[in-house]
């Protein structure tokens, strides 16, 4: 959300009624792209102990998930990126502020949420640790 207003900031939008949805569905689409990978992560994780065996099967699952995000994330990318085209400002602005946010949202999804649950090895995606 900060990313988002830096960028509005950057291109002198306001932030009004108007574009107050722009951010808000930015946001959302990121929480959906981090609980995806989460949930695929947690699937494969939360049933292994053996901390050799956990870094392969996070390293696999995050091949597979990180595909789909980037696929995903493209796809909507490219499908905002079109009002860029649009003759009115308004809409061309909001074209490549979606598109930013878009981008932003996929890369976070797919490496930032990723990098921190290896780091923090969650009790809810890794299980309880025995011993």
């Amino acid at each position: 959300l900060l990313i988002t207003y830096g960028l509005m900031g950057f291109l002198h939008i306001g932030v009004f009624i108007y574009t107050l949805p722009i951010a808000a569905l930015g946001l959302g689409v990121g929480i959906d792209y981090s609980l995806y990978v989460m949930s695929y992560l947690k699937e494969g994780l939360e049933h292994e102990k053996d901390p050799a065996r956990q870094r392969a099967v996070f390293i696999e699952r995050l091949r597979f998930v990180g595909r789909a995000v980037f696929f995903t994330g493209m796809t909507v990318t490219a499908a905002v990126t079109v009002l860029f085209l649009s003759p009115l400002r308004f809409q061309a602005m909001m074209g490549i502020l979606l598109a930013f946010i878009m981008v932003t949202n996929m890369v976070g999804g797919a490496m930032l949420v990723p990098a921190l649950v290896w780091r923090f090895k969650p009790r809810f995606i890794f299980g309880r640790v025995e011993g």
